[in-house]
């Protein structure tokens, strides 16, 4: 009798027996079967009850998550099939319903087949780029704010002759790199809203400029981009030859961010897979040309922007901007304990809005506390790198597009964040 035609109740039986300590010539003789149909229902696994409720004709978002995170993390999903995946996350589904899906995330690529369609058919490209593509100085991206954008390409780069994608580490994380064409990179957070980071970030990259080094700042916050208003910038970039973004420039930065992309009013309405992927693209996909110092404005919080820029990008250090109030001082600590966490080395501390000195009678005052960051990095064992003082004009030129330094070159404000400058740029050897 061969095995698929024993029933579960034999099967029970040969195996109860074997369990008892029979042998395999002895259950043989017992159960008037040959040997190997014995040894074959010993190592068989017990077959899975059916679900009466069938077959599920979808899968959950959910589910398809953390199958995206699970193929996105895998060093080896060139070689990942669809039944491997089925087994891995054991679903119950019809094969032609995991391809469904498959097909809808666009994770064929990422399994290293070609796209089909649910039909069979070749997918069409997605970007519309072939023989027929125009020239890339006037190609435009369809760049789109809703959830409903591939997953692999949020910013909607035409994919010909585009960067190779980011190696992965035997363990399945994101593998460190440079960023092309940049000596230094330095990363400035604050982990908390309204400190005024992204003002001491790109006034910190205009003092760079105005030492003689090529500097460049690249805005982070996807949700919420400031670079674009800093800088007086507006307009789409446009591509490289090969299929990379140009970064913007003014006041002898370059820059780019996702404020060039969308409108200003647009809300980005992305959830966190696809705000990493697009993170990934303005790391890896911009055209510097060649920077002496790069400033990262990271945005708010110890997120999934932060991990994926520590896990990807080789930081040279990192800056936290905080003001010296103490519910300020509470994120910060969190962030400087991220950076040491993902072993980033701090380069230290700016206080902004450290004091506010009175136009008429010349008295500073402490406003947000007195010296607060400064115990913090007594704590931490962290430089403070300087104060920057709270003033109106610092407000009104970020407001105009013209940063201090560029707007008061001479000013004691201007002086503050150049000093801070100098201190960084010695730490780094610039």
């Amino acid at each position: 009798m061969r095995p698929h035609a024993l029933t579960e109740l034999q099967k029970e039986r040969i195996r109860g027996f074997l369990d008892a300590g029979g042998s395999l010539r002895a259950a043989a003789k017992q159960f008037n079967l040959a040997r190997s149909t014995i040894h074959y229902v010993r190592n068989a696994k017990p077959d899975k009850p059916k679900s009466k409720m069938g077959r599920p004709r979808q899968l959950s978002e959910a589910t398809l998550d953390e199958i995206e995170q699970f193929v996105d993390t895998n060093p080896d999903r060139d070689q990942l099939s669809h039944k491997s995946i089925m087994q891995r996350f054991n679903l119950q589904c019809h094969k032609a319903t995991f391809r469904r899906a498959v097909y809808r995330r666009g994770l064929g690529k990422r399994l290293g087949a070609e796209v089909t369609s649910p039909t069979g058919t070749p997918a069409a490209n997605p970007q519309n780029v072939g023989d027929d593509a125009p020239s890339p100085s006037t190609q435009t991206r369809p760049i789109s704010t809703s959830s409903q954008v591939q997953h692999e390409n949020p910013l909607g780069l035409p994919r010909s002759g585009a960067a190779p994608q980011v190696p992965r580490m035997q363990r399945g994380l994101p593998q460190k790199r440079r960023i092309q064409d940049v000596n230094k990179v330095i990363a400035v957070s604050s982990a908390k809203g309204g400190v005024g980071k992204s003002t001491v970030a790109v006034n910190l990259a205009l003092a760079f400029a105005r030492r003689g080094l090529r500097a460049g700042i690249l805005d982070t916050d996807i949700f919420g981009p400031s670079i674009p208003s800093l800088l007086n910038l507006t307009g789409e970039p446009r591509l490289s030859s090969d299929n990379r973004l140009l970064p913007l420039a003014n006041y002898g930065v370059k820059s780019m961010s996702m404020g060039y992309l969308v409108g200003a009013d647009a809300p980005v309405v992305w959830r966190g897979l696809m705000v990493t992927k697009a993170l990934q693209q303005l790391l890896h996909e911009v055209v510097w040309g060649g920077l002496d110092v790069l400033v990262l404005d990271l945005p708010p919080g110890t997120g999934d922007v932060q991990l994926t820029i520590t896990q990807q990008v080789e930081l040279d250090g990192a800056i936290i901007v905080s003001t010296p109030q103490d519910i300020a001082l509470r994120d910060a600590v969190k962030g400087i304990n991220m950076f040491k966490k993902v072993n980033v080395p701090l380069l230290g501390m700016i206080q902004n809005m450290s004091h506010f000195t009175c136009p008429h009678c010349n008295t500073p005052t402490a406003i947000f506390g007195h010296a607060g960051v400064a115990r913090e990095c007594e704590t931490h064992g962290l430089e403070l790198l300087g104060d920057i003082p709270l003033h109106a004009s610092i407000c009104d030129d970020a407001d105009r597009g013209m940063p201090t330094v560029v707007a008061e070159p001479g000013s004691e404000r201007a002086a503050a964040f150049e000093n801070v400058a100098e201190r960084v740029g010695s730490s780094l050897g610039l």
